[in-house]
């Protein structure tokens, strides 16, 4: 599986491309926040022959969904998120008003995901671990045959999700963390939602969180 990363939007969100030998696609949080960034990403998809099939949420929070509704659009392709996602979406325009943002274009969930669901595409299968705590709906996504995980705001290198938003919740954050990351192989690198990459070996020795 090869991963294409890009930072869009001012909170800096990592949205990744994955593809494989096949050029098959899945887009994860599409944080597009203006038209330059969706045409920026879009020539990418185009530049490599990519044959998009899924958008996939790790969380519903406006700064990694501010790109789907216009995505979804131009590709014509599905949605995919956790079934505990569809309230915080409904409610996304109203937040990104609150936030000083001009606001974000509705769009439905086609898919709802479960914990140790299977996402696949082309060659490429991502199991879903369901990770609430920095809020409900939180999926984390493994890649099992490359020992690949993509967290979204769950873990960072050197830090956690924050829980001070609503659904929020700290011990089951880290509750999450400790059984379902942590127990994964210590070579697994582990992609954020924000920042840089890191693995998980080195988030247990070196995340004061943890």
């Amino acid at each position: 599986m090869k991963i294409k990363t890009f930072i869009f939007n001012p909170f800096q969100v990592n949205t990744f491309v994955l593809y494989d030998e096949t050029l098959e696609a899945a887009i994860v949080d599409c944080g597009c926040y203006s038209e330059a960034e969706l045409n920026q990403m879009l020539d990418f998809i185009k530049s490599e022959n990519l044959n998009v099939k899924k958008i996939i949420i790790t969380h519903p929070h406006l700064d990694h969904i501010f790109g789907v509704a216009d995505l979804k659009k131009a590709l014509n392709v599905p949605v995919y998120a956790h079934v505990k996602s569809a309230s915080f979406v409904t409610g996304a325009d109203s937040d990104a008003k609150a936030y000083g943002f001009d606001g974000v274009k509705s769009f439905e969930i086609d898919e709802t995901v479960e914990h140790g669901d299977t996402i696949a595409f082309g060659s490429t299968k991502l199991e879903v671990l369901y990770t609430p705590g920095h809020v409900d709906g939180s999926i984390c996504l493994y890649h099992k045959s490359t020992s690949e995980l993509f967290s979204g705001d769950v873990l960072f290198k050197g830090g956690i999700g924050r829980t001070d938003l609503p659904t929020g919740d700290y011990g089951m954050l880290i509750d999450n963390i400790r059984s379902k990351i942590l127990t994964l192989p210590d070579e697994t690198i582990v992609y954020p939602g924000h920042g840089d990459s890191t693995t998980v070996y080195d988030e247990k020795m070196n995340n004061p969180f943890l």
